[in-house]
């Protein structure tokens, strides 16, 4: 889990974003090939009856992998050798035992970007609808393929991620801008975007 913490001049060093876009809803935005799911002390917690710690999310080259915790055996960690990773399909629930049912969803043929949504009663910590694994880019617009979908957006919003240390590492963080054509702007944490009929807002998660 990431602790709340106040905007600073680090959030590009952070893990964990939450995005807030009005009319679409809340996602928590993590990065990281390699992503840890259970019911609490986890990258990915949902408020169910699942174990402490379930298993585990890898990315692979774009594709993503489940790697359950060996229940059998007490204390054998995620990612054990006792443990067999399954390739996750788009749109398919990971099979964790526990009444609620999560789905991965990848959406764009052009990111390899997925998001993981539950079943209602059930809930994400951190009080969001979703979480979006991001792997560069993510597209919010009124299509379906776009990761988040706003339908009132009249063009595709473009949020990227640049590393510390890139070719530009003028731009390190988040930037987003609207359109192909459009100019990429800084989206810095706690301040409101408006893009067309898109806005949005970046905190620290």
């Amino acid at each position: 889990m990431f602790p709340l913490t106040a905007a600073t001049n680090d959030e590009a060093n952070a893990t964990g974003w939450r995005l807030w876009i009005d009319g679409c809803g809340g996602f928590l935005l993590l990065l990281g090939d390699k992503l840890s799911v259970g019911r609490s002390d986890a990258d990915i917690v949902v408020q169910a009856d699942w174990p402490r710690r379930a298993g585990s999310i890898k990315r692979v080259e774009g594709d993503y992998f489940w790697n359950p915790m060996n229940s059998s055996v007490p204390g054998t960690p995620v990612d054990s050798d006792s443990a067999k990773p399954a390739l996750i399909r788009d749109g398919q629930s990971l099979d964790i035992v526990g009444s609620a049912n999560m789905k991965l969803e990848k959406r764009s043929p052009l990111s390899s970007t997925a998001v993981l949504t539950v079943s209602p009663p059930h809930r994400f910590d951190h009080h969001v609808d979703g979480i979006v694994l991001v792997d560069k880019t993510v597209l919010i617009g009124a299509g379906r393929d776009c990761h988040l979908r706003h339908r009132d957006a009249t063009d595709v919003a473009i949020l990227v991620h640049r590393p510390k240390g890139s070719r530009a590492d003028s731009l390190a963080g988040w930037s987003v801008k609207l359109g192909l054509d459009g100019q990429f702007q800084e989206l810095v944490c706690g301040r409101p975007v408006t893009l067309g009929p898109i806005t949005m807002t970046l905190e620290p998660a």
